[in-house]
């Protein structure tokens, strides 16, 4: 656990793929499957976690999340099943990225998430200002945004910003996924 003077350990959650579960083929509506994938910059907070049968507001969640690209939470062991049961600590990281899916989206409700808003933009230099001359990581930089950014809305901000080389840095994305890279400070 990070001491009162450190950054909590972050940890990025995603939905890396939802599908008709292979095992209930009579059932309608067929329940789902889904790849949930956890990367952190410390490797034991990583994970891959494949569900069972998902139905109702679990597969909606899953949804959600699947179409915000990842959500970031903070490392937490209260049950200390990090060090005893990880698939039950690897369950309560998952339930806590869905809770946040749930407020952001009862928040911000089905907006458009790939289109330039200049508000955010603004919010993320003003962000990467406050944490100067500290380098951002994305998962920083959009743990830290409230409400928290889809992934498509952070990268066309980011995008922007360094096209117009108000901060640099480095970003590396593949898909609709950003790895947890370098965002730089402001020029």
């Amino acid at each position: 656990m990070p001491k009162a003077s450190e950054a909590p350990d972050l940890i990025s959650i995603s939905v890396r793929s939802l599908e008709n579960h292979p095992d209930f083929p009579v059932h309608f509506p067929r329940p789902q499957q889904a790849v949930i994938v956890a990367t952190s910059s410390k490797p034991a907070y990583s994970f891959r976690f494949e569900t069972g049968g998902l139905v109702g507001d679990t597969v909606k969640r899953c949804l959600e999340l699947q179409r915000h690209g990842s959500t970031v939470i903070e490392f937490s062991d209260e049950e200390h099943l990090f060090y005893h049961n990880r698939l039950l600590w690897q369950d309560s990281m998952i339930k806590k990225a869905m809770k946040r899916i749930a407020m952001i989206y009862e928040e911000v409700g089905d907006a458009d998430t790939s289109a330039y808003d200049p508000e955010l933009a603004n919010t993320v230099l003003v962000t990467c200002q406050s944490a100067f001359p500290k380098e951002l990581t994305v998962g920083e930089l959009k743990h830290g945004l409230q409400p928290e950014p889809s992934d498509a809305a952070l990268l066309t901000a980011l995008k922007a910003l360094l096209i117009d080389k108000l901060i640099e840095g480095s970003m590396l994305y593949s898909g609709d996924l950003i790895e947890l890279k370098q965002v730089g400070s402001l020029y």
